[in-house]
């Protein structure tokens, strides 16, 4: 190692806190790899990670991976996507695991699964109520039925456990057919069963009940059940996690320091060999003397941590536990909708919204826009260009083409050319297919409905009526002008006036 200031004097070996480069986010990825290389490097004990029980982080299990390169040259498969396909781009090669390291095997952390799966339920409550009916109870009901197969499936065989994925599902429509030991309405008579108002059915409900089993369909494949199906869990670490806390505040900024690599090493030590034991070997190493009264405190905290944990661990402090947490849920969703109802609810951001509108947490759904053809196309700037040019030229359609010979005109020059090729398109007059015969008088109901008739060649009763013999020495003359659409007439006058 060197110096940054002084690159030329060696640096001492120290245990230096600086352990990682990079983002917070990618220090679970890296420092998981490092464990395993650890494990498979060290020349003293040849062992190697086998299983790993993870939560869905999708980076971890990336990197904990053998490479693309590896795996066709080891003739193992690649990983799929959800369509069933290998997976072939290099985002997805991220695998960092040793050409000779065995395939480890992940399992997933239960209760990290169940917020999975209860992430899903209540994406379905934001949605509104035109998605579905789904409420508040809902969805705490089913993430509890999930929960209590999930973990009492755990004992049973695979194919027991892969017939009952839907009975979480099921068991909230009433139907208790697939059920475990989790139930008590399961052996019971059809008459029984209706007796029950509290759960949903399967025909009056049908909707709700088909957007649920899309969502259960889900984790209820093979390869997710495999992962559940496993005795082990991640209390432990929790557990740990908290206790660091403890030693370890996050308001408090302690990293690339040694006080943080000291506290976790205390946390650590009580952790695993109890006060007394750590701190009596703490005070031996330090040369310190120790004294009945310290050590009578540590064993009492000791003892107190111990029977906390076999109490709160017993089955019947975890049902009864469980009962005093669901009524009070019971009876505050029901405040909460009624309070709702009211219009009493607490929502983020409500000041912000615009009055005069719906404030439910539904979404509108963006309408597409459509190009407008046909009758739809009523903008008179730009009617007819579905067909033609604004040039009036068919065998195009836009200025930029090579055979507009308005192109490389601009924009305001194109604009002129475009209202004077409009201005002199000659529209035909609307005649009435009926007439009315001159001779008959007028009824109030045809001069009320009928439109007035139009001559196909009005006179104007201002001008002197002129022969068919005048007109055409006038045209030979010179003096009258043709209405003639041209696509290429005023190209040369619009750059004259720009210019």
């Amino acid at each position: 190692m060197e110096k940054y200031e002084t690159p030329d004097i060696a640096v001492r070996e120290h245990n230096c806190p600086k352990n990682h480069e990079g983002s917070s986010k990618g220090m679970e990825a890296k420092a998981a790899l490092e464990c395993v290389n650890r494990v498979w490097s060290d020349s003293e004990n040849s062992a190697f990670i086998e299983i790993i029980c993870i939560d869905d982080d999708a980076s971890t299990r990336a990197y904990l991976s053998h490479s693309f390169a590896d795996l066709d040259a080891l003739l193992m498969p690649r990983p799929k996507t959800k369509a069933g396909v290998p997976k072939n781009a290099k985002r997805d090669d991220k695998g960092r695991l040793p050409r000779n390291h065995p395939p480890i095997v992940f399992l997933a952390d239960l209760c990290h699964r169940v917020r999975t799966f209860g992430k899903y339920l209540w994406r379905l409550k934001t949605a509104g109520k035109k998605k579905s009916e789904i409420n508040v109870v809902d969805c705490l009901r089913l993430k509890r039925n999930y929960t209590w197969w999930l973990f009492s499936g755990r004992t049973q065989t695979f194919d027991e456990f892969q017939l009952s994925c839907k009975s979480p599902v099921l068991h909230h429509f009433n139907d208790h057919s697939t059920c475990g030991t989790w139930c008590k309405h399961r052996g019971k008579s059809e008459s029984d069963l209706a007796q029950l108002k509290k759960y949903r059915s399967k025909e009056n409900n049908k909707e709700l009940y088909l957007l649920v089993c899309e969502i259960i369909d889900r984790f209820s494949d093979e390869d997710k059940l495999r992962e559940c199906h496993h005795q082990m869990h991640l209390q432990k670490n929790a557990a740990m996690n908290k206790s660091i806390m403890r030693y370890c505040p996050k308001d408090k900024m302690l990293c690339r320091t040694m006080v943080l690599t000291s506290r976790i090493h205390l946390a650590i030590g009580i952790d695993t060999l109890g006060h007394e034991i750590f701190f009596d070997v703490v005070f031996r190493s330090m040369g310190f003397t120790s004294t009945h009264v310290t050590f009578t405190g540590l064993r009492r905290m000791w003892k107190k941590k111990e029977y906390g944990r076999t109490y709160s661990g017993l089955q019947k402090v975890k049902r009864r536990r469980r009962m005093k947490q669901r009524d009070p849920m019971i009876k505050g969703t029901k405040k909460m909708e009624i309070d709702a109802k009211e219009g009493m609810g607490y929502c983020f951001g409500i000041r912000m919204r615009d009055e005069g509108k719906k404030e439910d947490s539904e979404e509108k759904e963006r309408k597409k826009k459509t190009a407008r053809t046909g009758e739809a196309n009523n903008n008179p700037l730009t009617q007819g260009t579905s067909t033609e040019c604004k040039c009036g030229g068919d065998d195009h359609k836009r200025i930029s083409s090579s055979r507009c010979p308005w192109k490389g005109l601009s924009k305001v020059e194109v604009a002129q050319n475009y209202e004077k090729r409009k201005s002199e398109i000659i529209v035909p007059p609307v005649c009435d297919e009926n007439p009315v015969d001159p001779t008959t008088e007028p009824t109030s109901e045809a001069t009320e409905k009928d439109p007035p008739v139009c001559d196909e060649n009005p006179v104007d009763p201002t001008t002197e009526p002129t022969s068919e013999a005048t007109e055409k020495e006038k045209r030979e003359a010179g003096d009258c002008k043709e209405d003639v659409q041209s696509s290429s007439k005023y190209v040369c006058a619009s750059s004259k006036s720009t210019k």
